[in-house]
């Protein structure tokens, strides 16, 4: 990866999910919207490309890293994302490795939610970085449950490393799926 990061400077890591299309290049720049519609050299792609949220430091992981991709009906990006709402699908693929130039890490799903982020009072998961206090993350955890479609969070904790894809999903309008992991040894 260290290549890779020489050649892309915004090259944040590498996400893979065994039998699946996930096997992809994480980028990583000041701006949520700077990927949106262009591949890891900069140019326009309607696709986009998967990215890591600009408030995390991969170089030092807080207590969740987000990462963003378009839910492309061709099954690019993210857009395989919502076969997990098969509980079959999600127990024959509960594993994510996202690797850094700084280490491998592997993480095990433990929730498959749906969220409405555009009504008020609507439940935004991906303004949670980092839990400062045990208040915070109780909250951030009983949300995840809420919206849980499958909830196995039951043995997640505040010193636990999280991992959040999170992808749009038509539901609702302004509907998000995401994918909550826990860090693994």
């Amino acid at each position: 990866y260290t290549t890779m990061h020489n050649h892309y400077p915004e090259f944040a890591g590498w996400i893979y999910i065994d039998d699946t299309q996930i096997d992809l290049p994480v980028m990583q720049t000041t701006d949520n919207d700077y990927y949106l519609d262009k591949n890891i050299d900069g140019t326009e792609d309607v696709n986009g490309t998967l990215f890591l949220d600009c408030r995390n430091d991969f170089t030092k992981p807080g207590t969740n890293l987000i990462i963003y991709g378009h839910n492309m009906k061709s099954g690019a990006m993210f857009g395989g994302l919502k076969q997990y709402l098969d509980e079959e699908y999600l127990s024959a693929h509960d594993r994510i490795q996202f690797d850094t130039i700084y280490e491998k890490q592997n993480y095990r799903i433990v929730a498959v939610c749906l969220s409405d982020v555009g009504g008020e009072g609507s439940y935004r998961y991906y303004n949670y970085i980092e839990a400062n206090t045990d208040e915070e993350f109780a909250t951030f955890l009983e949300n995840v449950r809420n919206c849980a479609v499958y909830d196995r969070t039951q043995d997640v904790m505040k010193s636990d490393s999280l991992l959040t894809l999170s992808t749009c999903n038509n539901y609702v309008e302004d509907g998000r799926l995401f994918i909550l992991a826990k860090k693994i040894q």
